[in-house]
């Protein structure tokens, strides 16, 4: 009995290891042979097929400026307000006195003679009278009180070697000297059909108004310097009446 049972189990045990190597042998994978592979390896026309690549897209380029750094200027140095004191004032208000006689205005014009008596200066209806206390260094001073106009004329003698743009630097040079302010440069123009060379200007507080002018008529040489309240500056009336009198200053006697 032993020896059946032993006989019958080395032919199970046998009878297993057939069929597990059995199995073995059909769960690897059959390998192909030559001929497999190289119609694998052949495109449908029979040509050998191309190695595939991948394919890449193509990169655009940009075209990239490169921006140079731009240097700032330095700023402007701030330069700090200072306060400067000037000796800077309008001219000196001389009291007037008309040969110690009341103000009385005459009707129709006057004269008044220049260059010992060769040169005559005619005012208008007779409201601009003599300042013998003036002290604009003219040969004679005028007031008018409607105006608060103050009128210095020159004629011949001290400035008749001059030339009338000189003669308007010189005095413009001199009065801003003393009242600061802006004044314009000399410069021709005409006055009622006169010719002459003019510069204006304002003192430094803007208190008063300034014209000087000097012409040459008939040989001979004229100056006028005005000084009027800011306000007055652009007064017709007394515009027309300093125009008059820039064209009625002759020498007593000439011929044309």
């Amino acid at each position: 009995m032993n020896k059946q049972f032993r006989t019958l189990l080395a032919s199970l045990m046998v009878g297993g290891l057939v069929i597990g190597a059995a199995t073995s042998v059909s769960a690897e994978p059959a390998t192909p042979d030559a001929a497999t592979v190289n119609l694998a390896l052949l495109g449908p026309d029979r040509s050998p097929r191309a190695p595939q690549r991948a394919v890449k897209a193509p990169v655009r380029k940009q075209n990239v400026r490169r921006r140079e750094p731009v240097a700032e200027p330095p700023a402007p140095p701030v330069k700090p307000f200072v306060y400067e004191k000037r000796e800077c004032k309008t001219l000196t208000n001389a009291p007037f006195d008309i040969n110690g006689q009341p103000w009385i205005c005459q009707n129709g014009p006057t004269y008044y003679s220049f260059d010992e008596g060769n040169v005559h200066l005619w005012t208008p209806n007779g409201d601009t009278w003599v300042n013998k206390l003036g002290v604009m260094g003219a040969d004679r001073e005028f007031l008018n009180i409607e105006y608060c106009q103050r009128l210095g004329v020159w004629a011949n003698g001290r400035i008749a070697d001059q030339s009338t743009t000189g003669l308007v630097a010189d005095m413009v040079k001199r009065i801003k000297g003393i009242t600061c302010g802006t004044w314009t440069k000399p410069m021709e123009t005409n006055i009622a059909g006169v010719p002459v060379t003019m510069a204006t200007g304002y003192d430094e507080h803007g208190n008063y108004y300034y014209e000087v002018i000097a012409l040459e008529r008939f040989g001979n040489k004229y100056a006028f310097a005005t000084r009027v309240p800011y306000k007055s500056r652009y007064s017709v009336h007394r515009n027309t009446e300093l125009a008059w009198m820039v064209t009625h200053i002759h020498p007593t006697s000439w011929s044309e």
